[in-house]
């Protein structure tokens, strides 16, 4: 049953009819009411009846892609701290690719809302309109209208764009990161001291010897004589366990280049054959009491003791050091030698156990050792305020020679980088008075066998050697390797101390400091999406048009008003008898009502209609 009150129109004649506000009807036909163009606003034609509004959209989409691209690139590989904006850089790209997207989305639409007006220029089923109105609002029911349309290129067209307007934000965001990238400093930040040159201000000193009396000679600074001290006593003889020299390196990331620097080289080897045997009273050699020498001291003699006598029993010394001279025609491994010491020792402690006084069977063994001038070739790095320096090459080949200067008496010698490295002679005779008289020297009384409670020494050489010898480490080295071990590290404390050493002409080595700055680094290829967004919308757009033209049908787009009014008062009446249908049979029945655009009329004042096809 109709209430009048709610009866929007009434039929009578076959003529719709309006209602009044005063309740009474009148007959109107529906195509005389399409809102004529003279009516409208100028910009309501404008934007109504032709593609203007569509191409302002695109083309602020455009430039909000240029203003990106355009940004990215001038600040691409470029510290974040030169952008100075208060808006980061990642949101200026989030909100500038979202106004594109919303700007390209309206061209869109609108061209696949045309597309149904395009597509009713022949006769088409009724039903066909509601799949173009919802392939306008997004890439599900685009795909969709592709279904129904497969063969019209327009309709893929459509789908392809709405997909790639979907990615447009998320792809343009993700042409920009922030990685942490190393950023060199200027020169100067990252320096490293070298020798080239060393001459040592003399300095006097006095130790006390057995005999009472006091042992006088000039010595080399304080700095260098605890370098040696921390070499011998390093735990474990491992080289890597004496710091590196630190230098320079203001942002605590540095790399230097290869660097050499005048240096200290050690060398120990096995000379138990040269022994020279002195027995009392003609005992044979496995008897104790015998004196054991090697001919370098028979002639330059220690500064504190010329041999090793051997002694049976458990208190007797295990181990022996003395180290030789320096004669005026030099040391026998020529004028770059510091110093020549010589360790005399038990080999097996434990055969002195059930040896007597009368029977030694353990074998005394000699070494040689040496602290050489030479050249170390560097390479170190510093990272996070770590410095880690290797010795890539240790020159210790060079004919040093002694000749006469200006500043007198000079050793120097070339290196293969072709520069000339020197120490002044009475430097070295400072290095052998310290290194000969103050530290290797002295005496191991170990036990028998070895008590490692007693390690009594009368030197750190000798306690540091004795338990390189000795040691019970089963991992570590022993014996001549031992030895060979601990000079490694006198070697390394001493040549870092003179490069570190005052009172000389500086030098120093120049390397690369850098920093851990966030940089702005932009892969262009993520930008393709968007401007492929941009580029198939426009030729979407302008395809639209060209067949909205070509095809003689209105700019009606979206325009829901248009598609109620163009239809004439005949197919109205089809399609108001199939509302409510809702099963099959109702959309079989839309599917069989075709129509068709037709214009009635010529000209501006032509109205469009869609007329059911008969």
């Amino acid at each position: 049953m109709s209430h009048p009150s709610s009866t929007r129109h009434s039929h009578e004649g076959g003529q719709p009819r309006r209602r009044h506000p005063e309740g009474h009807y009148e007959n109107y036909d529906s195509a005389a009411v399409k809102p004529s163009v003279g009516r409208q606003p100028l910009i309501a034609r404008l934007f109504d009846d032709t593609w203007a509004q569509e191409l302002l959209c695109w083309l602020l989409a455009l430039i909000s892609l240029l203003v990106i691209i355009i940004v990215v690139a001038i600040f691409n590989g470029q510290p974040l701290q030169k952008w100075h904006s208060g808006l980061t850089l990642n949101t200026l790209i989030n909100v500038v690719s979202q106004i594109a997207q919303t700007a390209v989305i309206v061209p869109v639409a609108a061209s696949i809302s045309q597309l149904k007006w395009i597509w009713f220029h022949k006769k088409k089923a009724i039903g066909d309109m509601k799949p173009f109105d919802e392939a306008s609002r997004g890439p599900i029911s685009s795909i969709m209208l592709i279904l129904k349309h497969p063969s019209w290129y327009l309709v893929w067209l459509g789908a392809v764009n709405t997909t790639l307007i979907l990615l447009l934000g998320p792809f343009a965001q993700q042409s920009v990161s922030l990685p942490l990238q190393n950023q060199s400093q200027a020169p100067g930040t990252a320096l490293m001291p070298i020798k080239v040159q060393y001459q040592s201000f003399s300095s006097s000193q006095s130790l006390p010897v057995q005999n009472g009396g006091t042992l006088d000679f000039n010595t080399i600074i304080p700095q260098l004589q605890i370098a040696a001290v921390d070499g011998l006593l390093t735990l474990g003889a491992d080289p890597s366990a004496v710091p590196p020299v630190s230098g320079t390196c203001v942002t605590g990331n540095c790399t230097f280049p290869d660097y050499s620097s005048l240096a200290i080289c050690s060398s120990a080897e096995d000379v138990t054959s040269t022994l020279i045997v002195d027995c009392p009273r003609g005992y044979p050699k496995t008897e104790s009491g015998c004196t054991y020498l090697v001919p370098d001291l028979q002639q330059a003699p220690t500064w504190r003791q010329d041999n090793f006598t051997t002694h049976g029993g458990s208190l007797g010394a295990t181990l022996w050091i003395g180290a030789s001279q320096t004669r005026q025609d030099g040391f026998p491994s020529g004028p770059g030698t510091l110093v020549d010491f010589y360790v005399l020792y038990y080999d097996d402690i434990g055969a002195l156990a059930s040896d007597s006084g009368k029977n030694v069977t353990a074998t005394v063994v000699a070494l040689r050792g040496s602290l050489n001038l030479c050249v170390k070739t560097h390479h170190t790095t510093v990272i996070n305020g770590i410095t880690t320096t290797d010795v890539t090459n240790n020159q210790t080949d060079l004919k040093w020679q002694s000749a006469s200067t200006s500043q007198g008496r000079v050793i120097s010698a070339t290196a293969a980088d072709s520069q000339n490295y020197s120490l002044q002679e009475n430097t070295r005779d400072y290095f052998n008075a310290y290194l000969s008289a103050a530290t290797f020297y002295g005496e191991y009384f170990g036990g028998v066998p070895r008590d490692p409670n007693l390690n009594t020494a009368t030197s750190d050489a000798a306690r540091a050697l004795a338990d390189a010898i000795y040691t019970d480490d089963p991992s570590a080295v022993k014996g001549l390797d031992g030895v060979r071990s601990l000079l490694a590290n006198v070697e390394t404390s001493m040549s870092n101390a003179l490069r570190l050493a005052p009172y000389t002409p500086s030098a120093t080595a120049s390397g690369t400091s850098s920093s851990m700055e966030v940089y702005i680094s932009v892969n262009f290829g993520w930008l393709v999406i968007p401007i492929l967004s941009i580029v198939f919308s426009f030729v979407f757009l302008l395809l639209v048009m060209f067949e909205t033209r070509k095809k003689h049908v209105p700019v009606w787009k979206d325009g829901q008003m248009n598609t109620v009014l163009a239809v004439e008062p005949e197919t109205r009446k089809e399609m108001e008898k199939l509302v409510g249908l809702t099963d099959e049979k109702g959309r079989d029945r839309f599917r069989e009502v075709e129509v068709t655009m037709a214009k009635e009329g010529e000209g501006e004042g032509g109205k469009w209609r869609l007329r059911k096809s008969t």
